[in-house]
C-alpha cells in the first residue's frame, strides 16, 4: 500500500511572513484559491426597493412635528444670540437661524406648489413650471398687499436689483 504524495494537498506548516502579518506564500503547484472573501453590503433601507415608494405627503404629515421644532430652535437662538457678546459665537448662531429660517421658507414654498399643481390636476391638467412660479408670486404679492407690506418689499426688491446693477457694472470697467 504505497501511497503517493498529493501535491496539491495545502501547507501543513505557516510561513514565517504569515506569522509576522506579511503577504501569504502561494505554492506554484497549489491552484489559487476559489473562495473570494465576501464584503458585506451595507444597503441604507430609505433607498430600497423592497421598502416600497415613499409618499411625501404622508412623511409631512407624520412628521410635521418637525417644522414646529424647528421654530421653536429658531426663538431659543435668537434668545441665546442676545445674551452673547462674543462676535465667533454670535456668527455662529445668526448661521444657524438663517439656516432654519431658509429650510422653512422652502419646505413652504414646496407645499404651495404642490397645493397649485393639485388644484390644475384635477382638470386633466399638468402646469407647467413656469405656470406654477407665476401662481406662485401672485399669491405672494397678494399675501404682502394684504399685510400692507408690498411697498417696502417693492422697495427693497428695486434697491437689490439696483445694488446688482451696480456691482455689474464695476466688474465690467
Amino acid at each position: 500500500m504505497d501511497q503517493k504524495k498529493n501535491n496539491f494537498a495545502p501547507l501543513q506548516r505557516l510561513s514565517i511572513q504569515q506569522k509576522r502579518g506579511g503577504p501569504v506564500v502561494r505554492d506554484a503547484r497549489m491552484p489559487p484559491s476559489t473562495q473570494i472573501a465576501t464584503k458585506q453590503d451595507f444597503r441604507d433601507p430609505r433607498f430600497e426597493a423592497t421598502s416600497g415608494e415613499l409618499n411625501s405627503e404622508k412623511f409631512y404629515k407624520s412628521y410635521s412635528f418637525l417644522q414646529e421644532q424647528k421654530q421653536k430652535e429658531i426663538q431659543e437662538v435668537s434668545k441665546a444670540l442676545q445674551t452673547i457678546k462674543n462676535p465667533d459665537e454670535r456668527s455662529k448662531l445668526k448661521s444657524i437661524i438663517a439656516t432654519t429660517k431658509d429650510q422653512l421658507k422652502k419646505r413652504d414654498l414646496q407645499t404651495q406648489k404642490k397645493n397649485i399643481q393639485k388644484k390644475f390636476q384635477g382638470k386633466n391638467f399638468f402646469p407647467k413650471k413656469s405656470l406654477i412660479k407665476e401662481t406662485v408670486l401672485k399669491e405672494k404679492f397678494d399675501q404682502l398687499e394684504k399685510g400692507g407690506k408690498l411697498d417696502n418689499f417693492m422697495a427693497s426688491k428695486k434697491k437689490r436689483i439696483a445694488d446688482k446693477l451696480s456691482y455689474a457694472q464695476k466688474k465690467i470697467k
